[in-house]
């Protein structure tokens, strides 16, 4: 439970972090277009927090198909 606990709060801190990011954009934002953002410091926390994202995944997942086996 602590493990999930603490990758949820990793997941946090980079939400944080990409707040930031955001707000100190200068020019208009697409988020919804990942090729039109520009911003390199926004793709390397978004790729990070992919990682974290599959990390925290498999730990939820793996414990689902323990308890079901």
């Amino acid at each position: 439970m602590r493990l999930l606990l603490y990758k949820q709060d990793e997941i946090c801190v980079l939400e944080e972090e990409l707040g930031r990011i955001d707000k100190s954009e200068p020019c208009e934002l697409f988020l919804g277009n990942r090729r039109r953002d520009k911003n390199q410091q926004r793709k390397v926390v978004m790729k990070s927090l992919e990682e974290k994202l599959a990390e925290y995944g498999s730990f939820t997942l793996g414990g689902r198909e323990e308890k079901s086996s």
